[in-house]
């Protein structure tokens, strides 16, 4: 069986996708898998084996452009295809290619919009994307445990990362990365609070570096206001913060796409939820990660990915996440209290 999925962004939802990838290939071992993404996404997929070729489109492709891969992936003659994207883009292509059966993602658009508009939860009890993303191929596989998400980083990589390392003084030292952009300024922890973590976490001997991209301006800031910081921000390929997030010993960070990378590379992680919530396909779920939310404020979630403006005097969400719970979180799963 040949079969094609779909998903576009964002780096969290592309590795997501992964668990019902291998739900697929556990049951069906000889199952080809191909998987169309945006090109700027595609190197969060590389050596995963579970993928056989990956398909790249252009972000800014336009209408004929978007046929013109349909018709190329028409050459594969896929026995199915699986939509987790169902957005303009995927339709575009979808219709260029021959009649196959096809299952796509329905989101949960009303119940979303009730919840952030009225403060309404018919969400059912236990929901999550990853519960979402494998009610797509129920009708491929039925009666399925929901694996875990997966990502793959090879032995040079990691050597790769341990000399980035090195060359840094960080030799074999205790790691902690925390990753504290995000997208939205809604989804950022307060600064004095990442501090104080930051000062318990050197108290009991670990070195902390801080991941993200060049925007992340809240790395300087934490690294302006603490000079012990190693702040690799902009600094690092993104396979190489892959890898360096894969040799750390715990990843705390925002609802953000490295610390889901984090859970899916089997590393303890925390993740810090404000105006998102399992309900917009936030969190981690493996039973080594834990989300850490204030479930008590009555505005959240006030959007899917934390874009929408904060109408409060201040985002309540993530500034009453205190930095003791945190600490005392942070200190189990590394063992030091």
């Amino acid at each position: 069986m040949k079969i094609l999925f779909i998903r576009f962004s964002s780096i969290g939802d592309i590795i997501l996708t992964t668990s019902p990838l291998i739900s697929i290939k556990t049951k069906f071992k000889d199952a080809s898998i191909h998987f169309l993404t945006l090109e700027e996404h595609s190197p969060l997929l590389e050596g995963l084996s579970l993928i056989e070729r990956i398909h790249v489109v252009d972000k800014s492709a336009g209408y004929y452009q978007l046929k013109s891969v349909g018709k190329y992936l028409n050459k594969y003659d896929y026995d199915v295809i699986v939509d987790m994207h169902n957005s303009l883009r995927s339709r575009i292509i979808r219709k260029m290619i021959k009649s196959k059966p096809t299952y796509r993602l329905i989101k949960p658009r009303w119940n979303r919009f009730k919840l952030f508009e009225f403060h309404i939860n018919d969400f059912y009890s236990g929901f999550s994307q990853l519960n979402l993303y494998h009610s797509v191929i129920k009708k491929i596989i039925s009666n399925t445990d929901i694996s875990s998400t997966h990502l793959f980083i090879s032995g040079s990589e990691k050597e790769e990362a341990q000399n980035i390392l090195n060359q840094i003084g960080l030799d074999d030292k205790p790691l902690v990365a925390c990753i504290p952009g995000a997208a939205w300024d809604n989804k950022i922890w307060n600064l004095s609070y990442y501090l104080k973590l930051f000062s318990y976490l050197r108290s009991k001997g670990f070195e902390i570096i801080l991941l993200g991209g060049k925007k992340d301006i809240i790395c300087d800031e934490l690294s302006n206001a603490d000079e012990f910081l190693i702040n690799l921000s902009g600094q690092t390929q993104f396979r190489q913060s892959l890898a360096i997030i894969s040799k750390s010993k715990l990843v705390i960070g925002s609802d953000t796409g490295f610390v889901h990378a984090a859970e899916a590379l089997d590393v303890p992680s925390i993740m810090l939820l404000g105006p998102t919530s399992t309900e917009t396909g936030g969190g981690l779920n493996k039973p080594t990660s834990v989300n850490i939310e204030q479930e008590d404020v009555w505005c959240r979630p006030c959007s899917q990915n934390g874009s929408r403006p904060c109408y409060r005097s201040k985002k309540v969400c993530m500034d009453e996440i205190n930095p003791k719970t945190v600490i005392a979180q942070a200190g189990t799963m590394l063992g030091v209290q």
